[in-house]
């Protein structure tokens, strides 16, 4: 049996009757999300003509807007805090449940996650910081053990933090004894290595080379890694 049949059969069977119960429950948070924007935008229109009529404010659409906006901030707010809650509620019911039919892999909602490992072959920028990490899972597939974890770093813009990237990303063991360093990243015009020490290698696949960049500081090493095998896949 494949994996992917294998985890549809245990996935439809063990964690979609979990999700079905949680069915209600996300049609009444919905209707309560509703509810306070549709209150929200009342508590609007009657604080503003309100106060236009005791002559507080003057009669005018950016005052109105200001008002409004001013509102759905705290509706919006209160309706993030609640989906959070509810997310949060479902993952620690449903999470170790969904992990039995990945196989033998473990969930945790935050674990230190080896952010240096990324900032040292390259992956990540170093002019990256604060890493956050979520929904981390451990396991083994195959023998090979693997952390998956989804990570958010922020570098600093014009107007202060902002994101930089927010994705997945995944460390795992290779049945391969290496000590060199060999960094693959998507193709750059002029192939220059995002750190130092790493030169640009061309390979002998022709349509990997069109897709990847690949920098080393052991050439020989890369092309036991970077198998033909290895690149076709």
């Amino acid at each position: 049996m494949s994996c992917r049949r294998e985890f549809n059969e245990k996935f439809y069977k063990t964690c979609m009757p979990l999700l079905t119960g949680f069915e209600k429950e996300r049609k009444e948070l919905h209707k309560a999300a509703t509810f306070r924007l549709t209150t929200g935008i009342i508590i609007s229109i009657v604080l503003f003509a309100v106060l236009v009529y005791f002559g507080i404010i003057e009669l005018n659409l950016k005052t109105f807007l200001q008002i409004f906006l001013c509102i759905l901030s705290i509706v919006l707010l209160l309706e993030d805090s609640s989906k959070k809650e509810f997310e949060k509620k479902i993952k620690f019911k449903i999470m170790s449940v969904f992990c039995k039919a990945l196989g033998d892999f473990r969930w945790r909602p935050q674990k230190t996650v080896d952010y240096g490992l990324f900032v040292n072959t390259g992956i990540v920028s170093q002019k990256w910081f604060k890493p956050e990490s979520d929904d981390i899972f451990t396991g083994r597939h195959n023998g090979v053990s693997i952390e998956i974890a989804e990570v958010k770093y922020y570098k600093m813009g014009s107007r202060g933090p902002e994101t930089a990237f927010r994705g997945v990303c995944v460390i795992l063991d290779m049945n391969k004894d290496f000590h060199g360093h060999t960094l693959v990243t998507s193709d750059t015009a002029l192939h220059l290595s995002p750190i130092d020490g790493l030169s640009h290698t061309t390979l002998e696949d022709s349509r990997f080379e069109k897709i990847f960049d690949v920098f080393t500081n052991d050439e020989v090493e890369a092309r036991y890694l970077l198998t033909p095998s290895f690149m076709e896949r």
